[in-house]
């Protein structure tokens, strides 16, 4: 199982976002947005605050987004630092592979055992294999990121 994503948060002198390190963040999607909102404004230009509404109260703040980058050697690692702090950044996700292969080994056993039947499926034979599928494809939509609440217990 290959590690969740970690990020470092890199702070310049002046508690500014120099940087924002990714790592083990999957090749095959975009690295993400992330936007620094400052509510300390005190020497700020006024041109450069915006309105920030925050539940039903609307604060003024500095905002920017900041650029992330991939980690690479020998550049700061963000999963040895948290490492070091004593932090575990084991996955407990599988991997996309992984998940694939067992979803579709699911459905093969439960069309093996309805084919060894001899018999035709009932309507609880496809109520099986409905929910066999429907789990597997709810875990690969979380592995792939996806936060929607499908209604499952997990």
């Amino acid at each position: 199982m290959k590690p969740r994503p970690t990020f470092a948060i890199v702070l310049n002198e002046a508690s500014n976002v120099q940087d924002i390190v990714a790592q083990d963040y999957p090749l095959y999607l975009p690295l993400p947005t992330f936007v620094v909102v400052s509510y300390d404004t005190e020497y700020s230009d006024p041109e450069d605050l915006r309105h920030v509404k925050v539940g039903n109260n609307e604060y003024e703040a500095l905002c920017h987004d900041a650029e992330v980058s991939r980690a690479s050697e020998p550049g700061l690692s963000p999963l040895a630092v948290l490492t070091d702090l004593g932090i575990s950044a084991e996955n407990d996700m599988p991997d996309l592979l992984t998940l694939v292969r067992a979803v579709h080994q699911e459905v093969v056993n439960v069309d093996a055992r309805l084919n060894a039947a001899e018999k035709s499926p009932t309507g609880d034979d496809y109520n099986e294999l409905y929910g066999v599928a429907h789990h597997g494809l709810l875990q690969l939509l979380k592995v792939l990121g996806d936060s929607t609440n499908f209604g499952d217990k997990e």
